[in-house]
Protein backbone atom coordinates (compact mmCIF):
# COMPACT_ATOMS: atom_id res chain seq x y z
CA UNK A 1 0.00 0.00 0.00
CA UNK A 2 1.43 3.33 -1.12
CA UNK A 3 1.85 6.07 1.41
CA UNK A 4 0.00 9.35 0.74
CA UNK A 5 2.23 12.23 -0.18
CA UNK A 6 1.44 15.29 1.90
CA UNK A 7 2.38 18.75 0.79
CA UNK A 8 5.16 20.31 2.73
CA UNK A 9 4.41 23.39 4.82
CA UNK A 10 6.49 25.49 2.43
CA UNK A 11 4.48 24.26 -0.57
CA UNK A 12 1.21 24.97 1.22
CA UNK A 13 2.36 28.48 2.06
CA UNK A 14 3.38 29.11 -1.54
CA UNK A 15 0.02 27.86 -2.85
CA UNK A 16 -1.84 30.02 -0.37
CA UNK A 17 0.14 33.09 -1.41
CA UNK A 18 -0.53 32.28 -5.05
CA UNK A 19 -4.28 31.95 -4.42
CA UNK A 20 -4.31 35.26 -2.54
CA UNK A 21 -2.42 36.94 -5.36
CA UNK A 22 -4.86 35.59 -7.93
CA UNK A 23 -7.81 36.82 -5.85
CA UNK A 24 -6.16 40.21 -5.37
CA UNK A 25 -5.61 40.61 -9.09
CA UNK A 26 -9.09 39.34 -9.96
CA UNK A 27 -11.03 41.75 -7.75
CA UNK A 28 -8.99 44.61 -9.20
CA UNK A 29 -9.44 43.49 -12.78
CA UNK A 30 -11.68 45.08 -15.40
CA UNK A 31 -14.24 42.35 -14.69
CA UNK A 32 -15.48 44.47 -11.77
CA UNK A 33 -15.18 47.84 -13.51
CA UNK A 34 -18.33 49.92 -13.13
CA UNK A 35 -20.09 50.07 -16.48
CA UNK A 36 -23.48 51.50 -15.50
CA UNK A 37 -24.54 53.92 -12.77
CA UNK A 38 -28.26 54.44 -12.25
CA UNK A 39 -29.82 57.09 -10.03
CA UNK A 40 -33.37 56.86 -8.70
CA UNK A 41 -35.66 59.36 -6.99
CA UNK A 42 -34.20 62.57 -8.42
CA UNK A 43 -36.62 65.45 -8.84
CA UNK A 44 -34.73 68.64 -7.96
CA UNK A 45 -31.21 67.27 -8.16
CA UNK A 46 -29.39 66.47 -11.37
CA UNK A 47 -27.70 63.12 -11.87
CA UNK A 48 -24.33 64.74 -12.57
CA UNK A 49 -24.50 66.60 -9.25
CA UNK A 50 -25.17 63.37 -7.34
CA UNK A 51 -22.35 61.51 -9.10
CA UNK A 52 -19.95 64.39 -8.49
CA UNK A 53 -20.88 64.42 -4.82
CA UNK A 54 -20.47 60.66 -4.49
CA UNK A 55 -17.13 60.80 -6.30
CA UNK A 56 -17.83 57.73 -8.41
CA UNK A 57 -17.70 57.24 -12.17
CA UNK A 58 -17.70 54.56 -14.83
CA UNK A 59 -14.49 52.55 -14.78
CA UNK A 60 -14.10 52.58 -11.00
CA UNK A 61 -13.82 49.22 -9.30
CA UNK A 62 -17.23 48.07 -8.07
CA UNK A 63 -15.86 45.41 -5.75
CA UNK A 64 -13.78 47.96 -3.86
CA UNK A 65 -16.47 50.67 -3.71
CA UNK A 66 -17.57 51.36 -0.12
CA UNK A 67 -21.35 51.82 -0.23
CA UNK A 68 -21.58 53.34 3.26
CA UNK A 69 -18.99 56.00 2.43
CA UNK A 70 -20.71 56.77 -0.89
CA UNK A 71 -24.05 57.08 0.92
CA UNK A 72 -22.66 59.55 3.45
CA UNK A 73 -21.25 61.70 0.64
CA UNK A 74 -24.59 61.85 -1.19
CA UNK A 75 -26.42 62.71 2.05
CA UNK A 76 -24.19 65.77 2.48
CA UNK A 77 -26.44 67.61 -0.01
CA UNK A 78 -29.11 69.58 1.92
CA UNK A 79 -31.77 68.44 -0.55
CA UNK A 80 -31.16 64.77 0.30
CA UNK A 81 -33.15 63.33 3.19
CA UNK A 82 -31.93 59.78 2.72
CA UNK A 83 -29.74 57.84 0.29
CA UNK A 84 -28.91 54.24 -0.44
CA UNK A 85 -26.12 52.88 -2.63
CA UNK A 86 -26.49 49.32 -3.94
CA UNK A 87 -24.01 47.21 -5.89
CA UNK A 88 -25.35 45.22 -8.83
CA UNK A 89 -22.54 42.85 -9.81
CA UNK A 90 -20.57 42.58 -11.92
CA UNK A 91 -20.61 46.20 -13.12
CA UNK A 92 -23.71 48.07 -11.97
CA UNK A 93 -24.17 50.66 -9.25
CA UNK A 94 -27.53 52.06 -8.12
CA UNK A 95 -27.89 55.28 -6.10
CA UNK A 96 -31.37 55.71 -4.59
CA UNK A 97 -32.21 59.15 -3.26
CA UNK A 98 -35.12 60.46 -1.21
CA UNK A 99 -35.22 64.22 -1.60
CA UNK A 100 -36.50 66.80 0.84
CA UNK A 101 -39.54 68.64 -0.50
CA UNK A 102 -39.64 72.47 -0.22
CA UNK A 103 -42.60 73.56 1.92
CA UNK A 104 -42.24 77.29 2.62
CA UNK A 105 -40.08 80.39 2.42
CA UNK A 106 -38.95 82.42 5.42
CA UNK A 107 -37.99 86.06 4.99
CA UNK A 108 -34.55 86.90 6.35
CA UNK A 109 -34.02 90.12 8.29
CA UNK A 110 -34.21 93.08 5.95
CA UNK A 111 -36.55 91.27 3.57
CA UNK A 112 -34.08 91.07 0.68
CA UNK A 113 -33.48 87.33 0.81
CA UNK A 114 -35.36 84.18 1.69
CA UNK A 115 -34.73 80.80 3.29
CA UNK A 116 -36.36 77.71 1.81
CA UNK A 117 -37.35 74.98 4.31
CA UNK A 118 -39.00 71.58 4.13
CA UNK A 119 -41.84 70.32 6.35
CA UNK A 120 -39.39 69.27 9.06
CA UNK A 121 -37.78 72.71 9.25
CA UNK A 122 -34.52 71.81 7.50
CA UNK A 123 -32.95 74.61 5.48
CA UNK A 124 -32.71 73.60 1.83
CA UNK A 125 -31.52 76.76 0.12
CA UNK A 126 -30.79 80.38 0.97
CA UNK A 127 -31.75 82.84 -1.77
CA UNK A 128 -30.12 86.24 -1.95
CA UNK A 129 -32.92 87.45 -4.24
CA UNK A 130 -36.58 86.50 -4.27
CA UNK A 131 -37.00 83.05 -5.87
CA UNK A 132 -39.56 82.08 -8.47
CA UNK A 133 -42.28 79.58 -7.59
CA UNK A 134 -45.41 79.57 -5.49
CA UNK A 135 -44.25 78.50 -2.03
CA UNK A 136 -46.06 80.29 0.81
CA UNK A 137 -44.13 82.87 2.83
CA UNK A 138 -44.01 82.37 6.60
CA UNK A 139 -44.02 85.54 8.71
CA UNK A 140 -44.20 86.27 12.45
CA UNK A 141 -41.42 83.89 13.53
CA UNK A 142 -39.03 84.61 16.36
CA UNK A 143 -35.79 86.27 15.36
CA UNK A 144 -33.31 83.41 15.30
CA UNK A 145 -30.02 82.88 13.57
CA UNK A 146 -30.55 81.10 10.26
CA UNK A 147 -28.51 77.89 10.15
CA UNK A 148 -26.64 76.77 7.07
CA UNK A 149 -28.35 74.54 4.47
CA UNK A 150 -28.90 71.03 5.79
CA UNK A 151 -29.46 72.18 9.38
CA UNK A 152 -32.78 72.50 11.21
CA UNK A 153 -34.20 75.85 12.31
CA UNK A 154 -34.83 76.07 16.05
CA UNK A 155 -38.15 77.93 16.32
CA UNK A 156 -41.22 76.98 18.33
CA UNK A 157 -43.52 79.00 16.09
CA UNK A 158 -42.07 77.39 12.98
CA UNK A 159 -42.78 73.96 14.50
CA UNK A 160 -46.45 74.98 14.84
CA UNK A 161 -46.59 76.26 11.26
CA UNK A 162 -44.96 73.11 9.88
CA UNK A 163 -47.38 70.94 11.85
CA UNK A 164 -50.19 72.81 10.13
CA UNK A 165 -48.54 72.49 6.70
CA UNK A 166 -48.20 68.72 7.08
CA UNK A 167 -51.99 68.55 7.48
CA UNK A 168 -52.78 70.94 4.62
CA UNK A 169 -54.55 69.23 1.67
CA UNK A 170 -52.92 69.56 -1.78
CA UNK A 171 -56.01 71.41 -3.06
CA UNK A 172 -55.54 74.23 -0.56
CA UNK A 173 -51.77 74.68 -0.79
CA UNK A 174 -51.79 76.58 -4.13
CA UNK A 175 -54.31 79.09 -2.68
CA UNK A 176 -51.99 80.19 0.14
CA UNK A 177 -49.63 83.13 -0.39
CA UNK A 178 -48.59 83.90 3.18
CA UNK A 179 -48.77 82.19 6.56
CA UNK A 180 -48.59 84.41 9.63
CA UNK A 181 -48.26 83.25 13.22
CA UNK A 182 -48.51 85.71 16.10
CA UNK A 183 -47.04 85.70 19.60
CA UNK A 184 -49.97 83.64 20.89
CA UNK A 185 -49.40 80.94 18.27
CA UNK A 186 -52.50 81.82 16.26
CA UNK A 187 -52.17 81.13 12.55
CA UNK A 188 -53.69 83.15 9.72
CA UNK A 189 -53.52 82.12 6.06
CA UNK A 190 -53.50 84.95 3.54
CA UNK A 191 -55.01 83.46 0.40
CA UNK A 192 -53.97 84.63 -3.05
CA UNK A 193 -57.57 85.80 -3.53
CA UNK A 194 -57.01 88.40 -0.80
CA UNK A 195 -59.09 86.62 1.83
CA UNK A 196 -57.76 85.81 5.30
CA UNK A 197 -58.39 82.32 6.64
CA UNK A 198 -58.09 82.52 10.42
CA UNK A 199 -57.17 79.09 11.78
CA UNK A 200 -56.34 80.11 15.33
CA UNK A 201 -54.15 77.94 17.52
CA UNK A 202 -54.55 74.19 17.38
CA UNK A 203 -52.79 70.86 16.98
CA UNK A 204 -55.38 69.42 14.61
CA UNK A 205 -56.23 71.30 11.42
CA UNK A 206 -57.90 68.66 9.25
CA UNK A 207 -61.41 69.76 10.22
CA UNK A 208 -60.61 73.44 9.62
CA UNK A 209 -59.20 72.67 6.19
CA UNK A 210 -62.24 70.56 5.32
CA UNK A 211 -64.54 73.49 6.16
CA UNK A 212 -62.37 75.92 4.20
CA UNK A 213 -62.21 73.70 1.12
CA UNK A 214 -65.95 73.07 1.17
CA UNK A 215 -66.58 76.80 1.44
CA UNK A 216 -64.22 78.11 -1.27
CA UNK A 217 -65.15 75.35 -3.74
CA UNK A 218 -68.88 75.80 -3.16
CA UNK A 219 -71.21 77.08 -5.85
CA UNK A 220 -71.45 80.85 -5.90
CA UNK A 221 -68.44 81.53 -3.66
CA UNK A 222 -66.33 83.09 -6.43
CA UNK A 223 -69.06 85.62 -7.13
CA UNK A 224 -69.36 86.51 -3.44
CA UNK A 225 -65.64 86.46 -2.67
CA UNK A 226 -65.16 90.13 -3.52
CA UNK A 227 -67.15 91.08 -0.45
CA UNK A 228 -65.41 88.61 1.89
CA UNK A 229 -62.49 89.89 3.94
CA UNK A 230 -61.88 86.93 6.20
CA UNK A 231 -63.08 83.44 7.08
CA UNK A 232 -62.92 82.64 10.79
CA UNK A 233 -62.30 78.91 11.30
CA UNK A 234 -61.52 79.02 14.99
CA UNK A 235 -64.87 77.49 15.98
CA UNK A 236 -66.93 74.52 14.80
CA UNK A 237 -68.58 76.57 12.04
CA UNK A 238 -66.94 79.07 9.67
CA UNK A 239 -67.79 82.73 10.10
CA UNK A 240 -67.42 85.13 7.17
CA UNK A 241 -66.46 88.74 7.65
CA UNK A 242 -66.72 91.57 5.15
CA UNK A 243 -63.77 93.07 3.34
CA UNK A 244 -62.56 96.50 4.40
CA UNK A 245 -64.70 99.19 2.82
CA UNK A 246 -67.46 96.72 1.89
CA UNK A 247 -70.77 96.96 3.69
Amino acid sequence: MKKKKWLSPLTKAMLLCLAMLCFFLFVRSQFFAITTIRTEGLVQLRENDVLRLAGVEAGDNLFLAETEALTRKVEMNPLVADAQVVKNFPGGLIIRVTERTPAALILKEGGGSAVEVDRQGFVLRVYESWPSGNLPVVTGLEETETPEPGKQINSGRLVSVLNMLRQMPPDIAPMVGEININNAGQIVLFLTSGIEARLGRSEQYEGKFAMLLELVSGEGFDAAAAGVGYIDLTSSKPVLGGAAGVE
